[in-house]
């Protein structure tokens, strides 16, 4: 039977590890496991398996040293099939601790390249990490948006040639699109 949660830690130059976790069943015991090891992450895990949106929170555990945690929704496709489905990431981050929870097996493979390693071996501390992480995961936004205005200067130039008859579908398709890439952009940027 394979593990109901798996994990990989790396540690980077500047004296901090990523815990990269994938977690296929939020009520394993192997869950319940790591909730108990780790007091501090205890109320992030609590949480995550019931976020379905963007979720952050930022806290004080010590009264001094701020951790935040939360899920970040993106999408690694380019065509929007259905706006229902979401790849999320939960992340926990403290000075010297980053963990992430179901990243995409696409973003884990550009994050172990030659480039993203050597940038996060360069970071002083997890908080750093984790911008090195967002920054590959907003490339996902860009593409997506790219894609759609490609997209919509077909449309416009199928506009300018003959009003084709079945223009308004795309011109509604088209507005899902950018609906679906706009509200992923804005929970980003929150």
């Amino acid at each position: 039977m394979a593990a109901e949660v798996s994990s990989n830690i790396l540690s980077f130059a500047g004296h901090w590890t990523w815990h990269d976790l994938v977690v296929e069943d939020w009520s394993s015991e192997d869950f319940r496991q790591l909730q108990e090891a780790c007091p501090l992450i205890e109320e992030w895990l609590e949480v995550i398996p019931n976020i379905e949106q963007n979720y952050m929170s930022v806290r004080f555990p010590d009264g001094v040293n701020a951790v935040m945690f939360g899920t970040l929704p993106y999408s690694v496709k380019m065509e929007v099939e259905d706006s229902a489905h979401v790849d999320r990431v939960h992340f926990y981050v403290q000075r010297d601790k980053l963990i992430t929870i179901n990243l995409d097996q696409n973003t884990r493979e550009i994050m172990a390249t030659e480039e993203r390693t050597a940038m996060l071996h360069q970071c002083h501390s997890a908080v750093d990490g984790m911008f090195v992480l967002a920054r590959t995961i907003l490339h996902y936004f860009h593409l997506g948006l790219d894609h759609f205005e490609a997209n919509l200067r077909k449309l416009e130039h199928a506009m300018e040639m003959d009003n084709q008859r079945y223009l308004m579908d795309k011109i509604l398709n088209s507005r899902f699109a950018l609906l679906y890439w706009s509200n992923l952009s804005r929970r980003f940027r929150s």
